[in-house]
């Protein structure tokens, strides 16, 4: 299923909020979804730009997701 709002896509990326991040939950959220997932450490530099169906994990150094942004 491909999801096209927003809401829809943060409720099933915040549901991941805890858990430890790897390359299995990154197809599958970008296969539910239809958008390109993104993850990066806390702190880490990347670039600003704003992809409107990309979904931004931010996980601590034990590759817990900590947060998620759109864009």
């Amino acid at each position: 299923m491909k999801i096209s709002s927003q809401e829809e896509a943060r409720e099933l990326a915040e549901a991941l909020i805890g858990q430890t991040f790897s390359k299995a939950v990154r197809e599958d959220l970008a296969s539910r979804t239809g958008w390109v997932v993104r993850a990066k450490l806390e702190g880490m530099i990347s670039t600003m730009d704003y992809v409107e169906q990309r979904i931004n994990l931010e996980l601590d150094d034990n590759s817990t997701i900590n947060s998620v942004t759109l864009g």
